[in-house]
């Protein structure tokens, strides 16, 4: 399900990020577009919190709390858009700049991709990862 997710959250960016365009160019996407977006966002949303109460992921609850702030500053748009008020560019930067960061952190959420370790346990020396490292030709052959 997070997966999932991530490809409606992506599909989401890549409309709001036409309508961030069209929104500078001085231009109106129109509500249609702010509804696709809008539900694509919303699904993946539906789809991450899904994910985390099946204990598919049981650690990124926190990308759920961005993910919610990046959809109030959505909400807040996509109200101003139904009422026929101008949108604040600082707002549409903000809600575009957290739900990219939002996005790349579950993506490497999803990756496993973590820190690396410099030290070992004790704290004497840099531990060295042979992790996804090659094997040397002399040792398969002894």
């Amino acid at each position: 399900m997070t997966l999932a997710a991530l490809f409606a959250f992506i599909w989401g960016a890549m409309i709001g990020l036409f309508m961030a365009v069209w929104h500078f160019m001085g231009k109106t996407s129109g509500k249609a577009l702010g509804i696709a977006h809008g539900l694509f966002t919303v699904s993946g949303v539906v789809l991450l919190l899904v994910g985390l109460l099946t204990h598919e992921a049981n650690t990124g609850w926190w990308l759920l709390v961005a993910f919610l702030v990046t959809a109030a500053g959505g909400a807040y748009l996509f109200s101003r858009q139904i009422r026929g008020e101008p949108w604040p560019g600082f707002v549409i930067i903000a809600h575009g700049g957290l739900a990219i960061a939002s996005i790349v952190l579950l993506g490497l959420f999803l990756a496993g991709d973590e820190p690396p370790v410099l030290e070992d346990p004790d704290g004497d020396v840099p531990a060295a990862s042979t992790e996804n490292q090659p094997v040397p030709v002399d040792s398969l052959t002894q």
